[in-house]
């Protein structure tokens, strides 16, 4: 009991403050409320590969690839300089160079190998139906062709074409119309020595195909893995140009509504702005395209992701010409 004491002790002679009153209450305050993202987005809209601005403008760009100095002798890159120089000299608009980084997008390649996949899947299916019922238009069928082939079988032979093994070489030669009379004639065991051989060829057809799914799967797996772990980013060329449809009015009411009218006569001088840039570009013989307003729209939304700040990665690519182009005075 005597630690007790002590203890009971000790806490009477603890001074509390005028100030502060048992069990009160904290006042919580409130954070200030923070801006939304969306208000910093100068975008309000994206059609026909042009967008329009919170200020009246209407812009659009032209992309273009990159390409080593590596692979370009010293003459070969003066040249391309020069013919950026040119452009710079003869545009009789303003324009800027966009340059920006983003993580690597796998969409199309995944989508790719899906696409690969499936088709195996198909013709898997394909070659299946050819072995199990491959008896039954042998021994049934009154007539050998190709109509007859894809009214009992459900496809034609030229759908297996290019596969590896023999299942199309299978298929061709059930399509031969002058079988029939030979199978008619055939003794029970011929016809189904016939068959089996016919199936053998499809089953070899059947192990490339498990083969190259299992390569696919593979594949699509280890550089989905790779690109994720290391947060490979990639660079991404702009030739961006705007114009404004209503100057005058624009500088009257930042921010007013363009009309249909006011958006197809930007896009008609930005359609031709675009093929000016293009035709420096393919001076340049660098590759290059006609930016579409999804994939401008995707460069602003990525500026404004949090994904941004995982870039942690350096990328090397100040040695292609498109990364010299923003040096060029």
């Amino acid at each position: 009991m005597l630690m007790l004491e002590k203890l009971a002790a000790f806490g009477k002679s603890i001074a509390v403050p005028n100030n502060v009153r048992p069990q009160q209450k904290v006042k919580h305050i409130k954070p200030e409320q923070l801006a939304s993202t969306q208000e910093a987005v100068a975008v309000v809209s994206a059609q026909d590969n042009v967008l329009v601005l919170r200020n009246g403008s209407v812009v659009a760009g032209v992309g273009f690839g990159s390409m080593s100095e590596s692979l370009l002798s010293a003459n070969e890159l003066q040249a391309r300089l020069m013919s950026y120089r040119d452009v710079l000299r003869n545009a009789s608009f303003d324009f800027q160079l966009l340059i920006g980084t983003r993580p690597q997008n796998l969409n199309s390649f995944q989508a790719k190998m899906k696409r690969n996949g499936d088709r195996l899947a198909q013709m898997q299916q394909h070659i299946d139906a050819l072995t199990l019922r491959m008896p039954s238009y042998v021994n049934e069928a009154g007539k050998f062709g190709p109509a007859a082939f894809t009214q009992h079988f459900g496809f034609a032979p030229q759908a297996l074409r290019g596969l590896p093994g023999g299942a199309h070489d299978a298929a061709t030669t059930l399509c031969d119309a002058s079988l029939a009379d030979d199978f008619k004639t055939a003794t029970p065991e011929s016809r189904q020595s016939a068959i089996v051989n016919l199936i053998a060829q499809c089953e070899e057809t059947l192990t490339h195909l498990g083969h190259w799914q299992s390569l696919i799967a593979e594949r699509a797996d280890y550089v989905e893995m790779e690109v994720e772990a290391l947060q490979t980013p990639v660079r991404t060329f702009f030739f961006i140009t705007s114009y404004s449809p209503n100057a005058i009015n624009i500088r009257k009411a930042t921010g007013m509504m363009l009309s249909a009218g006011d958006i197809q006569r930007a896009s008609q001088e930005l359609n031709r702005r675009c093929d000016e840039l293009m035709r420096g570009l393919r001076a340049m013989r660098l590759p290059h395209w006609r930016a579409a307003h999804d994939e401008l729209l995707e460069d602003v939304r990525h500026f404004y992701h949090p994904s941004q700040t995982q870039l942690t990665h350096e990328l090397r690519a100040e040695r292609s010409v498109a990364m010299r182009l923003a040096s060029v005075a």
